[in-house]
């Protein structure tokens, strides 16, 4: 285990390959209403839940640490 905040190097490569996927992915919607803009489309959602997961686990974050971002970032969007 690395120090939190310290992602090792091949950590940082697939979170940018799965980033990738999500920019690909996202390039193909055809949105129709700017509100659709603030979210995933589900493919997407799912990759990026990994990749949150990934981080939040890398920075030290706990579980609860984890539920309260997502929750406010929801209550946000």
């Amino acid at each position: 285990m690395t120090e939190p905040g310290v992602l090792p190097a091949w950590v940082m490569q697939q979170v940018a390959n799965l980033s990738r996927k999500i920019q690909k992915i996202e390039s193909l919607r055809v949105l129709k209403a700017r509100s659709e803009r603030s979210h995933l489309a589900p493919d997407s959602q799912h990759i990026q839940d990994a990749i949150d997961r990934v981080l939040f686990h890398y920075f030290g974050l706990s579980v609860q640490d984890a539920t309260y971002i997502n929750t406010r970032l929801r209550e946000m969007l």
